[in-house]
């Protein structure tokens, strides 16, 4: 329950960038996290009220990781463009 304000505040921010600044995002990798991870807030909310399961929760956690790691691999393996070239 607790991922719902913070999923309302982080779409009002991406909501808010310009065509300039969502430039440098992989609209590859950024829409199918958003889309899972709604998903993933949606099923724990119907866990919450119906089911009283552990494995939505525990697919909540490896989703937040995933998505974690992937944009990790981004931020390390994608060349920087304002660095000089060694």
């Amino acid at each position: 329950m607790c991922q719902v304000p913070f999923a309302i505040i982080n779409f009002t921010e991406a909501r808010r960038l310009t065509p300039a600044e969502f430039k440098g995002v992989s609209k590859m990798l950024f829409f199918p996290l958003f889309a899972i991870g709604t998903m993933t807030i949606l099923l724990q909310l119907y866990n919450m009220a119906v089911l009283n399961w552990f494995w939505p929760f525990f697919a909540g956690i490896v989703v937040h990781l995933i998505a974690g790691m992937l944009q990790f691999m981004r931020l390390v393996l994608l060349p920087q463009g304002n660095q000089p070239a060694a």
